[in-house]
């Protein structure tokens, strides 16, 4: 199933990679003068490429096939994946991010790792600062240049309220990067639920 998928996959660049450089127009005359001798093979090309938007859901629904049914990803399989994040134009904007997130994931190491990994930065914080959180010892999730979403809602809910404070800290701060918050505070709702409140602007020199 897997080297059928990755055929599909190659063949749906081998299309589209035709149609990456210039207009339309300009990239219909590269075929013609690449393929002068074989007319049939053009005109199949440019009906494949006709159909691009019905070829996308396929090909996104390809990759999620692969990713949640066919675990491990061969080399060859990657350096299509890769060929498919290099293409540009817009009506491939789906296609190539679906790869391009597929390849990260791929190389992240398993959740199960991560969650552990990330629940030892959250305890060791806390306990080093008997539960009174500061924001600056966690700056290595805060600024991680690795995706952290996905596992850090699991900690809003965690038995420790100060992890519980933590997680929802830094998914704040993480989140409003780019913003200069202003104020913070960690309130409890009814059955000592962790809540945070806070305020934000947008930072001096901002173009808006």
């Amino acid at each position: 199933m897997k080297a059928a998928v990755h055929d599909l996959l190659k063949q749906y660049y081998q299309v589209e990679s035709n149609f990456q450089l210039g207009s339309y127009d300009k990239c219909v005359m590269a075929l013609r003068d690449r393929y002068k001798d074989d007319m049939q093979a053009v005109a199949n090309i440019i009906f494949s490429h006709n159909q691009v938007a019905k070829k996308n859901l396929l090909v996104t629904m390809l990759i999620d096939h692969l990713w949640s049914n066919e675990p491990g990803l061969t080399d060859e399989l990657a350096a299509t994946l890769n060929e498919l994040t290099s293409l540009h134009r817009a009506e491939h904007s789906r296609v190539a991010l679906r790869a391009r997130q597929v390849l990260i994931a791929a190389h992240q190491p398993a959740y199960e790792l991560r969650h552990n990994q990330m629940e030892s930065i959250f305890l060791s914080a806390v306990d080093m600062y008997g539960h009174d959180f500061h924001p600056e010892n966690l700056q290595k999730l805060i600024l991680s240049e690795t995706s952290i979403f996905d596992i850090l809602h699991d900690f809003f809910y965690h038995t420790n309220a100060a992890v519980c404070n933590a997680a929802l800290e830094v998914y704040v701060r993480r989140a409003y990067t780019s913003y200069d918050i202003t104020c913070l505070q960690h309130l409890a709702l009814s059955g000592e639920l962790g809540v945070v409140h806070f305020q934000f602007i947008l930072p001096t020199g901002h173009p808006n």
